[in-house]
């Protein structure tokens, strides 16, 4: 079902909103506040995590805070079933998430009319929004994207459309695979943090146990997750709602590696992989990392 109705206006907002025309020059901000967010599964909550290490890494104050759905697996384009994360980052230091949204990248218009009806944005919000609905093959889809479009800019929110999907096809063969690390990319340009920090922070984030329970696969054994490591990709192993989905990270660990016959340096790899990708600060990673290599040498 597609609504398109807004609700009352949300708070103005209290901080400078970034140039939107590129030959313009950099407008400096205190702070600001970012929302990305998806449907379930589409990696916009990695995608925050990732920025907000980023502009920490930099020197920012930052305080990330989830955007959880009310249901563990939502219908795909429902208005309740937004997934993301909100980052608020500061020329200083930042102790809480902050009040109004500035600028929100929105996979699909759905989403986006949750955070909108919770009074999430400020009044003149910056919005990227998926432009691939406004061409849906299914006319209601194509409609209702239209319509709330029409409604947002109405309402004052300052809206340009992104043809992520589009953009994300001229590099890969499934856009779902990408389209989380195209915003990464967009978001870093747009707050000029350093792409080769982004490119260092991308890891592919693997809940094997999930990936089972929600039949992603059928078979442990045709996992995708060697090929993913034989291709060079960092690849990290996760637990997703243990209670749910039947184990923490050390049974997915042991279910996925008895399956797919993983060696121990294949392990230890996936396990240096988790550090590397984490929002540790350099010397908590460091720390680990020699952790994990004193327990190695106490097995050898």
């Amino acid at each position: 079902m597609n609504d398109t109705s807004l609700k009352e206006p949300v708070k103005p907002a209290r901080v400078q909103a970034i140039a939107p025309v590129s030959t313009k020059a950099a407008t400096v901000l205190k702070e600001h506040i970012v929302e990305v967010i998806s449907d379930s599964g589409e990696g916009a909550q990695r995608c925050g995590q990732t920025l907000g290490s980023i502009a920490a890494k930099m020197g920012n104050g930052i305080w990330t805070v989830e955007i959880i759905p009310a249901e563990i697996r939502p219908p795909a384009r429902s208005v309740a079933g937004a997934s993301g994360n909100r980052i608020r980052i500061g020329a200083g230091p930042i102790s809480n998430g902050g009040d109004a949204t500035n600028l929100v990248v929105a996979f699909n218009e759905q989403v986006l009319l949750g955070r909108v009806r919770a009074g999430e944005l400020s009044s003149d919000c910056i919005i990227l929004l998926e432009s691939m609905w406004r061409e849906d093959r299914d006319a209601t889809i194509a409609a209702s994207y239209i319509r709330t479009h029409d409604e947002l800019v109405k309402a004052g929110y300052r809206v340009h459309e992104i043809p992520m999907e589009r953009e994300c096809l001229t590099l890969v063969s499934d856009a779902k695979r990408g389209k989380n690390m195209f915003a990464l990319g967009m978001l870093c340009s747009i707050y000029s943090l350093d792409l080769q920090l982004a490119r260092e922070q991308i890891a592919l984030t693997v809940c094997p146990l999930s990936n089972l329970r929600l039949r992603v696969v059928n078979d442990l054994a045709k996992h995708p997750l060697r090929r993913m490591m034989d291709k060079g990709l960092r690849v990290t192993v996760n637990s997703d709602d243990p209670a749910y989905f039947g184990g923490y990270v050390n049974e997915n660990y042991r279910a996925v590696s008895e399956a797919l016959g993983l060696k121990r340096d294949e392990i230890v790899a996936i396990v240096r992989n988790g550090i590397h990708a984490s929002l540790l600060s350099a010397s908590e990673k460091d720390k680990a990392l020699a952790e994990v290599d004193r327990v190695l040498a106490t097995i050898a």
